[in-house]
């Protein structure tokens, strides 16, 4: 029998997560400094002013592997080398 076991780094219990009010997502709902950056799977929920500062990561949609590790899956990898160039 395999057992997998997945652990976060330590940093991760730390990252903010917004509940978004209205119809787009806006920076501001997280700080007056608009020039971070906002992740997100759908653009045309992110208000066309911020959109340049916005990352793009594909939805992981079905069929998931289900069988770890999910070797398909990217997505993350992708995403945190254009945040380290991201400027």
């Amino acid at each position: 029998m395999c057992v997998y076991i997945y652990c976060a780094p330590a940093w991760f219990s730390s990252v903010l997560y917004i509940e978004w009010v209205g119809e787009h997502k806006d920076l501001r709902f997280v700080c007056d400094d608009i020039n971070r950056v906002i992740i997100d799977d759908y653009p045309p929920y992110i208000k066309l002013t911020q959109r340049h500062r916005l990352i793009q990561i594909n939805e992981y949609l079905e069929p998931y592997t289900h069988e770890p590790p999910d070797t398909n899956d990217i997505e993350l990898k992708r995403v945190i080398e254009k945040l380290k160039s991201f400027k």
